[in-house]
């Protein structure tokens, strides 16, 4: 199989999610942070380079493409609007490290699984619908 084409990222440790458009992926990783890599061209546009950013923990792009989950050394969740701004966190109640990490196709729920083998899920539906109520997205 030979691929469609191919985007350099940094060397070492990465994860990346696809937006919901297929148009660009959202990569992650400890040297360069948060970026949005152009599928076409291949060009990188910083999303976040802040120390939480460039942690070697997974990301996940909800549903809609608005919103960018990335998870913290601790498992603390940090929500990120599509353009990178900084949004809120979700606190984890103990300190784990997320494994993975994927939104429900109805893009309310967010679930991570730990190195210690726990699944922990955020319904944002209530946080969301709050949102919208107060023109706030």
């Amino acid at each position: 199989t030979v691929p469609l084409g191919e985007i350099k990222v940094e060397s070492g440790s990465s994860h990346f999610s696809p937006t919901q458009d297929g148009k660009s992926l959202i990569v992650r990783t400890p040297e360069g942070g948060l970026q949005r890599i152009d599928a076409a061209t291949g060009m990188a546009t910083l999303l976040d380079d802040s120390n939480a950013a460039k942690q070697d923990s997974p990301i996940a792009v909800s549903p809609d493409g608005a919103w960018i989950a990335v998870a913290s050394d601790f498992g603390n969740i940090r929500l990120l609007r599509a353009n990178g701004k900084h949004y809120a966190d979700l606190r984890a109640r103990r300190p784990a490290r997320a494994r993975t990490m994927t939104w429900h196709e109805s893009g309310y729920q967010l679930a991570i699984v730990t190195e210690d083998g726990y699944l922990r899920v955020w319904n944002l539906k209530p946080w969301f619908d709050w949102i919208r109520k107060h023109d706030l997205d």
